[in-house]
């Protein structure tokens, strides 16, 4: 197997938190070029969180999906813009049922950036970039949700950002 391309570190920038519908964002930004994505890339991608974060941000109850799944949600996502080599990727993701990620990847080519399509029903997931900041917030999730002795702590979990070059 020969590679295209040899894995070369990206910068991996925490670009602030947002409120979209009464959602909380922790962005970040992932740049094969830069030290970050642009801002026009920055703003289409968060209109594609806006049009796909669902309402209410926050539903707390009993109901279950026909897989024993709960729908609940906390208003916490997190939103990935990846300007990559082949197009820009924005990743919007939220926490429900206490554990589980809700996860949805759109695309744009490099001819129209700002234009995102919907391509999660392919399959696809995540980047090896991608997944650290996905890891970051499991642990983040863990640490100040799911095993905090003090109880879930939203606030704490949304303090914590990444800021690295993988």
């Amino acid at each position: 197997m020969k590679l295209d391309t040899p894995y070369k570190k990206r910068p991996i920038r925490f670009l602030g938190s947002a409120e979209i519908k009464g959602w909380r964002l922790k962005v970040y930004g992932i740049s094969a070029f830069n030290e970050r994505p642009p801002e026009q890339m920055v703003d289409a991608a968060m209109n594609v969180a806006s049009e796909r974060l669902p309402t209410p941000a926050v539903k707390i109850g009993k109901a279950k999906d026909d897989k024993g799944v709960s729908d609940d949600r906390y208003g916490v996502a997190i939103l990935i813009v990846h300007e990559g080599r082949e197009g820009v990727f924005a990743l919007v993701s939220w926490w429900v049922g206490e554990n589980m990620l809700q996860h949805h990847v759109y695309f744009s080519s490099s001819d129209f950036p700002c234009s995102f399509e919907y391509i999660s029903p392919s399959g696809i997931a995540a980047c090896v970039w991608e997944m650290e900041v996905l890891a970051f917030e499991r642990d983040a999730w863990v640490e100040h949700v799911l095993a905090n002795p003090s109880g879930p702590n939203l606030e704490m979990y949304l303090t914590r950002q990444l800021n690295a070059d993988v």
